[in-house]
């Protein structure tokens, strides 16, 4: 099963590029079934369907001694239902070529499929009991226990997790910082009656939201939510949870683990930022996009072609409903540790005096765009996009309307963001060989 974060051409180049976005991106139509909020955009112009359905729950809900049980319960849902077996709920979609997966944020756990037209039907009654029916049979759920402990030893190995499971327990030091696997003490801990307690008491109407698109309409899906809410618990809405302010608990700004056989250090430079429902949420959007996608960004140009400080530097932004921030990751030798440290920072020193360049400015605003417009054409990149937009601003947008947005921010206003959000303090997680100490540099970070 996957995990994630949250729930990211040139503009008016081509005198087309207007009535194809009018083509692909009439408004969704949003409706409450039941208690059940449904999002459909119907697309005719391609053959399949994708189709979401989420629970608006993830691990900053979860009780400290049942961290890690969105996952599980999402991992053992897929093993069975009280009248499908594994096979059964899995074989009918991939042997059409179809797609069939789930994740856990922090916020909410989705289930989701991408298939044919001719069996969304039966995949969708497939994905609605696999949500509303698991079975959680006791041996089937130690069996998904032991995945996802090994799971939880994979990513304590993998240096990239934990440099960044160990920033978001420091600066979001409260439920919101958990990791969304769990602990290998809690989910140890876990038995079949946790995880039916648990969804029964989530998985309701009212924090359920579905999630469709492609060459289906509003009332093909509806159908199939009204026989769904038949047997789905009644339940209320709850809001979604978002990261606090930055709270470190006086342990300053840097957070700190060593490991055995490692030969370079990896470390991400964090900047909190306003969340998604932020008016400033697209300059965000094109100011991460300037700094750190793709081989012609800020950060890849500057540190790796033309300093040679690192082989992996890139940036992301991770937004929630009401917080979130900037990180910003490489990894590099202990030598080159320093100057990459003094080169970033000074780097960033300049863009709060002198702004973004309008070049780069240019790349960051017409890179996001071309990648929007590219992603129209892929029916699961429009449902999350759809899912996220819900889940975090109560209501969808379509693409026209995310293009408009990005569209119209100009130079100054994002080097204005800029000069107010990267000011202040940075923190600094690092993942390092043994004995070294970064303290130092960590300690130069408060721009």
């Amino acid at each position: 099963m996957l995990r994630t974060e949250a729930l990211g051409g040139i503009a008016g180049g081509d005198p087309t590029m207007g009535q194809a976005r009018a083509r692909i991106n009439a408004l969704p139509v949003v409706k409450e079934v039941g208690d059940v909020r449904v999002v459909v955009q119907e697309q005719l112009g391609i053959r399949g369907v994708a189709f979401l359905v989420a629970a608006g729950v993830g691990s900053a809900v979860e009780p400290a001694e049942l961290s890690g049980i969105s996952h599980l319960i999402e991992h053992t849902a897929f093993k069975g239902t009280e009248t499908r077996s594994a096979l059964q709920i899995k074989l009918p979609i991939e042997r059409v070529g179809g797609h069939l997966n789930a994740l856990t944020s922090r916020v909410a756990t989705v289930y989701y499929f991408h298939v044919p037209r001719e069996v969304f039907d039966e995949a969708a009654d497939i994905l609605l009991d696999l949500y509303s029916h698991p079975l959680f049979e006791r041996t089937a759920v130690e069996l998904e226990k032991s995945v996802v402990l090994e799971e939880i030893r994979e990513s304590q190995d993998e240096p990239t997790d934990v440099v960044f499971d160990q920033l978001t327990k420091m600066v979001w030091s409260n439920d919101f910082g958990k990791p969304v696997l769990g602990s290998e003490e809690t989910v140890s801990l876990l038995d079949r009656e946790d995880l039916v307690g648990f969804h029964r008491l989530h998985y309701v109407s009212g924090k359920t939201l579905m999630v469709a698109f492609g060459n289906i309409s509003f009332e093909e899906v509806e159908r199939h939510v009204e026989k769904f809410l038949k047997e789905l618990p009644k339940g209320s809405r709850s809001a979604l949870p978002s990261p606090p302010d930055v709270v470190t608990s006086g342990a300053g700004n840097l957070v700190l683990s060593h490991k055995r056989d490692l030969n370079q250090v990896h470390v991400v430079f964090f900047k909190a930022m306003p969340g998604r429902r932020s008016k400033d949420r697209a300059k965000m959007d094109i100011l991460n996009t300037a700094l750190g996608s793709g081989m012609s960004s800020l950060l890849f140009e500057r540190v790796r072609e033309k300093c040679g400080l690192a082989y992996t530097i890139g940036s992301d932004l991770i937004l929630y409903r009401n917080g979130g921030g900037i990180f910003v990751y490489a990894s590099t030798s202990e030598e080159k540790f320093w100057q990459l440290s003094d080169e970033l920072r000074s780097l960033f020193e300049r863009l709060i005096n002198e702004g973004l360049g309008k070049s780069l400015f240019d790349y960051g605003k017409n890179r996001l765009i071309g990648g929007l417009e590219l992603s129209s054409e892929r029916a699961l990149s429009n449902a999350f996009r759809l899912l996220d937009d819900s889940l975090n601003l109560d209501r969808p947008r379509s693409l026209d309307e995310v293009l408009q947005e990005i569209e119209q921010v100009e130079l100054e206003e994002l080097n204005s963001f800029l000069r107010r959000r990267f000011v202040g303090q940075w923190y600094l997680s690092v993942v390092a060989p043994e004995g070294f100490d970064p303290t130092r540099a960590a300690g130069q970070w408060k721009i």
